[in-house]
């Protein structure tokens, strides 16, 4: 009785667990996809001058499809893989904050004129090479925080599932860098390899 009440249990919970991480994969396989520049091109040649409404398809389908994921994990049973003590709390809270300002800051020039919001959601002119700011330390920013805010979230919540989802975005994040980097080789040339030698991908250097 007592075996079968435990079977029961880890069908109940694996049987969620597989489909968010399902979920997931299939989400940032589908990313990758949209943003292929062969898939681009296609697009383009069929949609003709329609395509410069392509970003704001790649934006709206990318919000759209993270929205279901993001209630399905809300609302699942996980368990807590540990009991954090109050100074891991607060370290991890501390740290998704750092990554929710770096976010907010990285986003910055997308939400606080016009002229960037129109860049984030419609295909236009060579945006400018982003070497200020925040990208005078990390190449990827964006992505910089989204590692501090999701593993620091973690850190105040440890369930399994958010375990989980950070892992598949964490290695997504890190094939998938490797493929907008030579993007922007292409985009930017010379520019953006002395870019390269001078400034970090993802961590900052230590300077003394």
């Amino acid at each position: 009785m007592i075996e079968n009440i435990k079977d029961g249990y880890i069908v109940v919970m694996v049987y969620p667990h597989f489909l968010l991480g399902a979920g997931w994969i299939i989400y940032c396989t589908l990313h990758s996809i949209l943003a292929d520049p062969g898939v681009k091109s296609w697009f383009r040649k069929v949609l003709g001058g329609n395509f410069k409404l392509y970003r704001l398809f790649y934006s709206l389908t990318a919000i759209l499809l993270l929205i279901p994921l993001a209630i399905f994990q809300y609302r699942m049973k996980s368990p807590l893989l540990f009991i954090p003590g109050r100074m891991i709390a607060v370290t991890g809270s501390m740290i998704a904050a750092i990554g929710l300002a770096g976010a907010v800051m990285s986003l910055k020039k997308y939400i606080a004129s016009p002229a960037g919001f129109k860049d984030l959601f419609f295909e236009g002119a060579k945006p400018t090479l982003q070497i200020h700011g925040m990208h005078r330390y990390v190449r990827h920013p964006l992505y910089l925080s989204t590692f501090l805010l999701i593993w620091g979230s973690f850190l105040y919540i440890p369930l399994l599932s958010i375990v989980m989802v950070n892992s598949i975005i964490t290695a997504y994040t890190l094939l998938a860098i490797r493929f907008e980097e030579n993007k922007l080789v292409s985009l930017y040339g010379d520019d953006y390899r002395l870019y390269q030698k001078k400034v970090p991908m993802i961590l900052p250097k230590i300077r003394y």
